[in-house]
């Protein structure tokens, strides 16, 4: 690989929001996501969450929204809990098309209800939501705040958001490109002012999901044993932060 190359993938978000429009689009994205490299940041991402869906709970009468669910990255550990509803909210038609491939049996039986739609408006009822994920979302938002006020709306006392969102305190300030990074005390300020509290975080990946992309599985493996370590040790210096917060009561 030449540095020109390696320089313009440490310049680029994996892909722009314009360009999940398309079935090629889509598809690409699905094979590509979860493969290679970044099939370490699935799972590390993935392990953190179902430990969170023990804790708070989720069960057969839960109602569970995915923003931005893209092709479902997130919707084969909510199955495993057995959701009376997932609904999976997604703005583009083409990626909403590939989730049906990936969860034609669950739609046909109403387990999956697609939406297409914009996160700043859900079109569901108030209070009508025991949790929400927004999975690689807030990174393409430059005003994260009208995404939580309607998340807030629609979740019940009580109900749970877990998302995730790059750290602008960290060394992805470097490498941002099209993205945006907030500080913690943005996070904190932005949610309280909708009525949710954070209830846990996890820093992530120290260096960088972008090392992952151009590494290859086994040097990945390597790097995601130096993340898995720094996780562990508490050192909050990752370039994403997973949360899981709580709307109040």
């Amino acid at each position: 690989m030449g540095v020109s190359h390696i320089i313009e993938l440490l310049n680029e978000d994996f892909m722009r929001t314009g360009d999940y429009q398309t079935e090629a689009q889509a598809t690409a994205y699905h094979i590509n996501r979860f493969s290679g490299g970044l099939r370490f940041v699935h799972k590390q991402e993935s392990d953190i969450v179902s430990h969170w869906l023990d804790d708070i709970r989720i069960s057969q009468t839960s109602s569970i929204l995915d923003i931005a669910s893209g092709t479902g990255r997130m919707i084969a550990q909510m199955l495993l809990y057995h959701p009376k509803k997932i609904y999976a909210l997604d703005s583009s038609k083409a990626m909403l098309g590939q989730l049906s491939k990936n969860y034609f049996k669950e739609i046909e039986k109403n387990n999956i209800v697609l939406i297409q739609g914009d996160a700043a408006n859900i079109p569901l009822k108030k209070r009508s939501i025991d949790l929400a994920t927004a999975m690689h979302l807030f990174k393409h938002l430059p005003n994260i705040g009208p995404v939580l006020a309607s998340v807030s709306q629609v979740l019940k006392p009580n109900g749970y958001l877990i998302f995730d969102i790059l750290n602008s305190h960290s060394l992805i300030r470097f490498n941002l490109g099209g993205c945006y990074a907030y500080t913690f005390a943005q996070i904190k300020k932005a949610l309280g002012k909708e009525g949710l509290i954070i209830k846990d975080v996890v820093h992530l990946q120290v260096l960088g999901e972008t090392l992952y992309k151009i590494t290859g599985s086994r040097l990945s493996s390597i790097v995601n044993l130096i993340d898995q370590t720094i996780t562990q040790a508490n050192i909050r210096i990752g370039t994403k932060m997973l949360i899981l917060a709580m709307k109040q009561s």
